[in-house]
């Protein structure tokens, strides 16, 4: 429901618009499905496209262009990839390398120098990754 407000306007009116408004805010907030949360829409080559985030399995920077590998499909971004992690909603991305982003969700295995993907990919990790953040985060500590 839409509300005016008309010149010259009084306290009533004004006071019944704002709480119209407020209440409209709230049932947005709360008809809006979560499921909505893990989709991003990122343009590629190809143009526009909705990606779920939980099916992003890791991300791959070369030159200039970012590799979005999924469950089922890739997607090559123009830009650098801390850009594209930045528009990306998911927090369980992680940067394990200048090159390399992951979704923590696919790992099976690490070591030193690898990662394994459920997807059987294998990852290199930096010397320089912060291991202690990626298992505090897995609830592993």
């Amino acid at each position: 429901m839409v509300n005016f407000i008309f010149h010259p306007f009084n306290n009533p009116t004004l006071l019944s618009a704002i709480r119209m408004a407020c209440r409209n805010r709230e049932r947005l907030k709360t008809d809006t499905p979560k499921a909505q949360a893990s989709i991003a829409h990122i343009k590629t080559r190809k143009g526009i496209v909705s990606i779920d985030t939980k099916n992003i399995t890791y991300l791959m920077s070369q030159g200039n262009y970012v590799h979005i590998k999924t469950t089922d499909t890739s997607h090559e971004v123009r830009g650098k990839l801390q850009d594209v992690l930045d528009q990306l909603p998911n927090t369980s991305l992680y940067r394990i390398h200048r090159r390399y982003a992951v979704n923590s969700l696919f790992i099976v295995s690490m070591d030193n120098s690898t990662m394994l993907l459920s997807t059987q990919e294998e990852l290199p990790i930096s010397k320089t990754f912060d291991y202690e953040a990626l298992i505090e985060s897995l609830g592993l500590k």
